[in-house]
């Protein structure tokens, strides 16, 4: 969020309120500013977030005013996708999507300088999506991920139903690869298979980003756990740089999509230089707004006008 929106707050939800409700304090205050008239001109006046038109690019015929996305950990309840537009974000991903809300969900907690995400994360239950994407007026693409324990039949659901709403699915590869038919193909919305850093060196699934009905991949930042818990990795950014240089080494056509490993705008610059098209903020983007708060370093958020004039120097 832009400095003046959290800077009166920031102590007090940080230290006394579990980030669960501090996200959602925050998230639903600055949808509620974008929502009355001249709410929108608001933000973009005091934030100056608008990306740099040197950001603009195509891809899928779909257009994005800057590469950098939101990723849906951030915004699991979409009570904040109403204002992210206004905040230098080219895209936001919605998700996972299920058919049903499930039993058991547990919400991110901190540790140390770490935000550590639950095997059972939170998602957004089908129903719920639609009910909030049709109150908005969405001027950026949403990307929807599906949740990876859905069924044939749950997938075929989400996709019909959201088509209307979304520029595009992320999938697993095992569900892109077995639950894509015809009819979904002609729906117009392109789909992108997505991958741990580890899985993009299986030889067999190569196969499958070569078929017609992929778009591209995703590229996921690596992870380990703690307990049921799970975080980056603290070189995650080096490790994705070397993933997308070697699979667009391989495929120079192919659409590379990163979520995690950025954490500061030279992180983020570092993957465009290396090959991505598109890269999503994931913790990174918390983490960045709380080491602002104590050491007084530019916010990530903010950098998407410089952003463009960073990553225009020749790739080290």
């Amino acid at each position: 969020m832009p400095d003046w929106s959290y800077h009166p707050l920031k102590k007090f939800l940080l230290d006394n309120i579990n980030p669960k409700t501090g996200r959602e304090f925050i998230h639903k205050s600055m949808s509620t500013i974008a929502s009355i008239p001249g709410g929108r001109s608001l933000i973009g006046f005091l934030g100056h977030m608008k990306p740099s038109r040197d950001l603009h690019k195509e891809i899928n015929h779909t257009r994005f005013s800057s590469p950098i996305g939101l990723s849906g950990q951030i915004d699991p309840n979409l009570s904040g996708i109403n204002a992210f537009q206004e905040l230098g974000f080219g895209f936001i991903e919605i998700g996972p999507i299920v058919i049903n809300e499930p039993r058991e969900q547990e919400e991110p907690r901190r540790k140390n300088d770490h935000i550590l995400f639950s095997n059972h994360q939170e998602k957004i239950p089908l129903k719920l999506a639609i009910k909030k994407l049709t109150n908005l007026n969405m001027q950026i693409p949403i990307f929807a991920k599906i949740d990876e324990q859905a069924t044939r039949n749950e997938w075929n659901l989400i996709v019909q139903h959201l088509t209307p709403f979304v520029d595009g699915f992320i999938g697993t590869s095992e569900q892109i690869n077995l639950y894509i038919n015809k009819s979904e193909i002609s729906f117009g919305r392109p789909f992108y298979a997505s991958f741990s850093e580890d899985e993009i060196y299986n030889k067999e699934l190569w196969k499958l980003i070569q078929q017609p009905y992929v778009a591209g991949i995703l590229v996921n930042a690596p992870y380990h756990t703690e307990d049921n818990y799970w975080r980056e990795v603290d070189n995650a950014n080096e490790l994705l740089v070397k993933v997308v240089k070697q699979v667009k080494n391989l495929h120079p056509e192919l659409i590379v999509i990163t979520s995690g490993g950025v954490e500061t705008p030279e992180e983020a610059c570092s993957l465009v230089h290396a090959g991505a098209d598109l890269l999503m903020l994931t913790d990174g983007y918390v983490r960045a707004g709380m080491n602002d708060y104590y050491s007084k370093k530019s916010n990530l958020v903010k950098s998407n006008n410089g952003f463009g004039h960073l990553c225009s120097a020749s790739p080290s």
